[in-house]
């Protein structure tokens, strides 16, 4: 019999939290996935024991609970008080408050936006860190050229819960900003206990101790505007890295080029792309990926994998349209490429997906693989699709193995904004895959890639939300036109991408935004559930909140979002009290991958991997 592998997962705390409420004050505390079975619960306040009996449950409402009470709650096993949790004082509202200190300026009057967060255990305490990408207010996305100077600066913070800065991370003038060039990974890749942040640096880079990467003193986003203006101020020329940074310093532990950098030595090719132009633009070797303005080159994913089944793995995809202009035909690229980094803190190779053939002359791409250029979304997702315990990479209509060579892929699908891979229904083997492509919206097999159920496309606009969610008693599948009005702050809020576990119940919510920026969240119906006074979302029509996670107690999910001012991040809690009884989503694979790569480009909410609905039973639900 083949031996069941074992992931590593993130050695959590209880994650206890109070809050305090009308009937008093309510707590709630993790279920892990390497709890016992029988565990239970004793709850202490200010020193006493306030239950008759242990409790099954992972929240418990403290009738006599005030502002100023403090909680602890312990594991009982058989009888015997084991874990301590950490005591909490008592919020007095339902969300916990992060200060901030926004970037200086790189240019006076630009000013920062907090962009998307993730999660991790960065100082191996078992309690989570936040990680946030500031966006300079004049990124621009890399479809546009011709820019009179550069954008701002990026930059990258750490957060612990208390609101401490631990560190910030420049990452200097030669990654240009937009949602497509930069995404961070978060994940304890070395197995150490404690987290690390991987992403893409280049000369100039700052680390969270102040040493530079690279040559700080060239600036690359210079060189293409002596040749062309539609290259003006993008990095196409210098080099590139990967770098993993130290979660709890933010010091650099280990850089290597990246891989494919933007140019490629072949000369037959460059000649032969340089004779197909118009008159008087000069082609260099980015051409290759499709276009002359660096647009598809600057399109990047990212993701955590499990290629062995046991341990993190690094993913990391470039490119992902094909060439619209005739000049450009035979060219276009999609590269994937895995790394892992070891317990000497060293980034390793794995292997490399890759369309590109640099033999091919006029034809560049490998002709067994031709046909998957621009079916691709802007995002990338990981997950065991195939039952083999190892996870394959989806990006959109294209399925890579863990292995790195081709899983599927659907002929005829177009490009699309979104996709969603999760566990959508009950009695079917395996995962299911959502994709909302430009011309249709179909849920997959995501082993196979064939079609289970599709919505075609019913008008003239292009499909630009698409979600999909058990909101009831089963899955639903959402679509909305592109040409959807959103003027009207008494319409109903886009649908868009996002969705959460909020309820007392056990399925999901959908959340969006009304016409002030407000997050919401409400049924399938529009009953609205919850509104956030004071926060704004980002990414607007997306109405998306920073990010979401299960960064506490219990089971449902807490979501991050801004303070208009962007003074301040905010991660609110549910506070309904719950009948059951569900390991913490942050210990489900799937999940844990989804919230490491909700950065990635127009980002996409976690999924869980498993089947959780009210008639999925009560008792350890999520327990792997």
């Amino acid at each position: 019999m083949k031996k069941a592998r074992k992931r590593q997962v993130d050695g959590l705390g209880l994650g206890l939290v109070a809050i305090k409420v009308d009937a008093g004050v309510f707590i709630k505390w993790r279920l892990r996935s390497n709890d016992s079975d029988n565990v239970m619960y004793n709850i202490y306040r200010d020193g006493a024991l306030i239950t008759d009996k242990p409790v099954y449950l992972t929240n418990f409402t403290d009738s006599e609970g005030a502002l100023k009470s403090v909680y602890v709650v312990k594991t009982v096993i058989k009888g015997k008080e084991v874990e301590e949790s950490k005591a909490v004082c008592v919020w007095s509202e339902q969300y916990l408050e992060i200060p901030l200190e926004a970037p200086r300026d790189f240019y006076s009057n630009i000013g920062y936006t907090p962009g998307m967060c993730s999660v991790a255990d960065l100082d191996g305490d078992g309690e989570y860190e936040v990680i946030l990408r500031w966006n300079p207010n004049d990124m621009v996305d890399p479809n546009i050229g011709g820019m009179e100077r550069p954008s701002g600066n990026t930059f990258i913070d750490a957060y612990k819960l208390n609101g401490k800065r631990l560190w910030r991370i420049d990452m200097g003038r030669n990654i240009r900003a937009n949602l497509h060039d930069l995404m961070f990974l978060a994940f304890d890749f070395n197995g150490s206990g404690k987290a690390q942040v991987a992403l893409k640096t280049a000369d100039g880079t700052i680390d969270g101790v102040g040493n530079v990467i690279g040559d700080a003193s060239v600036d690359w986003m210079l060189v293409p505007r002596k040749h062309d203006k539609h290259m003006s101020h993008k990095n196409l020329y210098g080099p590139l890295y990967l770098t993993v940074f130290d979660g709890e310093t933010g010091e650099a532990l280990d850089t290597v080029p990246y891989d494919p950098q933007t140019t490629v030595a072949n000369d037959e090719l460059l000649n032969t792309l340089e004779n197909r132009t118009e008159t008087g633009r000069i082609v260099d070797d980015h051409t290759y990926w499709g276009d002359i303005q660096g647009n598809r080159c600057d399109r990047y994913n990212a993701c955590v994998a499990y290629l062995d089944g046991e341990r993190p793995s690094m993913v990391f995809q470039r490119g992902m349209f094909p060439p619209r202009k005739e000049r450009y035909i035979g060219t276009g690229r999609i590269t994937v490429v895995a790394y892992n980094f070891t317990k000497d803190n060293k980034i390793e190779k794995v292997w490399r997906f890759d369309t590109f053939d640099p033999a091919g002359g006029e034809e560049q791409i490998k002709p067994e693989l031709a046909d998957i250029l621009g079916k691709c979304t802007h995002d990338m997702v990981a997950g065991d699709v195939d039952g083999s315990g190892r996870d394959s990479i989806i990006l959109g209509n294209v399925a890579i193995k863990y292995d790195g060579t081709l899983l599927w892929f659907n002929a005829g699908k177009r490009h699309g904004d979104f996709m969603h891979l999760g566990k959508f229904i009950a009695n079917r083997a395996g995962l299911e895959l959502f994709v909302a492509s430009d011309n249709k919206a179909e849920l997959l097999d995501a082993g196979t890639g064939q079609v289970i159920d599709g919505l075609e496309r019913t008008y003239e606009d292009e499909l630009q939300w698409g979600n999909i969610g058990v909101f009831g008693d089963k899955a639903t599948m959402l679509t909305q036109p592109a040409n959807y009005d959103t003027s009207n702050a008494n319409v109903r809020a886009p649908i868009g991408c996002y969705r959460i576990y909020w309820d007392e119940q056990l399925h999901e919510q959908l959340m969006g935004g009304d016409a002030n920026g407000e997050i919401t969240i409400s049924n399938l119906v529009n009953n609205k559930r919850f509104e956030t006074k004071g926060c704004e979302a980002i990414y607007r029509p997306y109405r998306a909140p920073n990010g979401i996670a299960d960064i506490f107690g219990d089971w449902r999910e807490e979501f991050i979002t801004r303070t208009p001012d962007n003074k301040a991040l905010r991660i609110y809690t549910t506070v309904s009290p719950t009948q059951h009884r569900v390991t913490t989503f942050m210990h489900d694979p799937l999940y844990r991958n989804g919230v490491a790569n909700q950065n990635t480009a127009i980002a996409m909410p976690p999924r869980i991997g498993f089947y959780l609905a009210e008639e999925a039973g009560k008792e350890k639900l999520g327990k792997k």
